[in-house]
């Protein structure tokens, strides 16, 4: 049981049960076996409706519109939730910062009513943390037995008919990843140190299926064999193009940020205008009136915008005036962009005294902006 009032953060079946249940008990659409949704609710609930449902929860009548909880094209949403109902697995791929990891656990989270089936992909990854693993303290005593088998989460999927998400996949070495190859192919993972059949031989239960993320920034760390991308489904998770969605993403961001961690410190449009202009400019490469902008080595994502977003309200809320200020942003922007190399900080510069400059006469919050910068070193 997970106790709400300590967890940092909750997994989306326990963080949206009740509206999952609410869709469950008005869910008259066709559903693959082995799914909690059907593919038509999976995307009311990642996309969010205008729709109002009601249903009975826990004796007591519940009224909901499912929220927006993913920034993408409808479309690539239906893409996602047909290739899972397929015999291929799905991989997103895109660059970072572009919430992969967030549609992967919503898509597991609908589908599976779990999330928590999670491999995370990193130069370090065994096989044995994939598929299983044996408890060595029970093996002198109770010997190769379903006892003292420790399942990771692919064989727990298999055997529950449940979606496991492997993150980061293409952080692992190619030889962990082709692990999945069989795996997809037959829909089967064999534990040869059974002895007999049926214990040996576990066959993938309906509604398991594997749904992988990889950065576009990580081609060419571990390759990927072609074995294995004919197994998958590839759906592209590009960054948001238009920025008043991403503004009012950020903002809903800082809204559940504050209601979540109790922060009584407020932060107004106009500063994460300016924030998230700034990103996507420097991100793109540029202005907004068509000017070339120097871009730096970091990754600009909207996930970083959130972040400096988020440490500001915590710069207020303990040492400020209870509202973010520019002064609140500065203090952060910079641990943001420069990370890969302190040349960055050059370009960030540059940025400020050309783009931001220009528009002081503009608007006060371009002018309080470009005087912050005295807090960016």
């Amino acid at each position: 049981m997970v106790k709400k009032e300590k967890s940092i953060r909750l997994p989306a079946e326990i963080k949206y049960a009740t509206e999952l249940a609410v869709l469950k008990a008005n869910d008259t659409y066709p559903k693959p076996e082995g799914w909690d949704l059907s593919p038509r609710m999976v995307v009311e609930f990642i996309d969010g409706s205008d729709k109002e449902y009601t249903a009975t929860i826990n004796g007591k009548k519940v009224a909901i519109k499912p929220e927006r909880k993913f920034y993408g094209e409808r479309v690539e949403i239906e893409k996602c939730v047909a290739s899972l109902a397929s015999e291929l697995g799905l991989m997103l791929v895109g660059p970072p910062g572009t919430a992969k990891s967030m549609l992967s656990e919503l898509l597991a989270c609908a589908i599976s009513n779990d999330s928590t089936l999670t491999i995370q992909g990193t130069s370090g990854t065994t096989e044995d943390q994939i598929k299983y693993s044996w408890n060595f303290g029970l093996l002198p005593k109770l010997g190769i037995c379903e006892e003292s088998l420790i399942p990771a989460p692919l064989l727990t999927g298999i055997r529950n008919g449940k979606i496991v998400r492997f993150e980061e996949l293409t952080r692992c070495p190619s030889e962990v990843q082709d692990t999945l190859i069989s795996i997809l192919s037959d829909k089967v993972l064999i534990i040869p140190e059974f002895a007999d059949q049926k214990s040996r031989v576990n066959l993938s239960q309906k509604g398991h299926n594997v749904i992988g993320t990889a950065n576009t920034i990580d081609r060419g760390i571990n390759e990927t064999s072609s074995a294995l991308k004919r197994r998958f489904s590839y759906i592209y998770i590009m960054p948001i193009k238009d920025l008043k969605l991403e503004i009012s993403l950020v903002e809903r961001k800082m809204e559940q940020i504050t209601e979540e961690n109790n922060i009584k410190a407020t932060i107004s449009y106009d500063v994460l205008d300016v924030l998230t202009t700034t990103f996507k400019e420097l991100r793109e490469g540029v202005s907004s009136d068509g000017g070339k902008v120097s871009q730096p080595t970091t990754v600009m994502s909207t996930a970083q915008v959130i972040s400096v977003g988020h440490n500001a309200l915590l710069h207020a809320e303990f040492f400020g005036g209870k509202e973010v200020t520019f002064d609140d942003v500065a203090k952060h922007i910079i641990g943001s962009i420069v990370k890969e190399k302190r040349d960055d900080i050059v370009t960030f510069q540059q940025y400020m005294e050309s783009v931001v400059a220009r528009r002081r006469s503009e608007h006060k919050k371009w002018n309080d902006f470009y005087n912050s910068r005295k807090y960016m070193n």
